[in-house]
């Protein structure tokens, strides 16, 4: 819980700690979660704050096995969140290494304000995107350093390494730039790992 910033932001902050140590330099970096999180997703994941915080120390790990407080095993908990996105979705081969995809993708969409896309594909509405933008983007206004801030926010240490393996959305940003009818991106090609 100690990485997590008590704001409006609720940041999260990606760094080496005892349980292991990040990629690389690049992939230290501050989510602000508050900002990604729809109003309900944000009310419950501050609610799990208050109860975490009330029963355990700032320096035990935040995701804790309940029976006995111990950290939970990344294995397990990516089985869990993989068989839950299964069942949900409908049993396509889903990971949890999926939602950095999407969550990749929904920023980029976000910083080039694709309000449209954002909304059909995110759910975000523009007051949602703008904020989830200004989070990522902060005083960058420049084109490159959009897609710097973009790279950041993935921990990658350049644009070229989001784009190449994260970013599936072009063809849709571009339809929608062109007013041309944009193509519905397959489930598969959005959160494509």
């Amino acid at each position: 819980i100690r990485d997590i910033e008590p704001s409006d932001d609720l940041s999260l902050f990606i760094v080496p700690n005892r349980y292991g140590p990040n990629k690389s330099h690049a992939a230290r970096r501050q989510i602000p979660l508050g900002h990604l999180l729809n109003d309900v997703g944000r009310q419950r994941f501050i609610n799990y704050l208050k109860r975490h915080s009330a029963i355990r120390s700032a320096q035990e790990p935040f995701l804790v096995n309940p029976a006995d407080g111990s950290p939970l095993d990344p294995r397990k908990l990516s089985h869990i969140i993989n068989t839950s996105m299964n069942a949900v979705l409908g049993g396509q081969g889903w990971t949890f290494h999926h939602l950095r995809h999407t969550a990749a993708n929904n920023m980029l969409l976000a910083l080039e304000q694709a309000y449209d896309l954002t909304e059909e594909l995110a759910g975000w509405d523009v007051e949602r995107t703008d904020r989830a933008r200004a989070a990522i983007l902060g005083d960058a206004t420049a084109k490159q350093k959009r897609y710097l801030a973009l790279a950041s926010f993935m921990g990658h240490a350049s644009p070229a390494q989001t784009f190449e393996s994260y970013i599936h959305l072009v063809p849709q940003l571009v339809a929608s730039r062109v007013g041309a009818q944009p193509v519905k991106p397959e489930a598969e090609l959005y959160s494509a790992a």
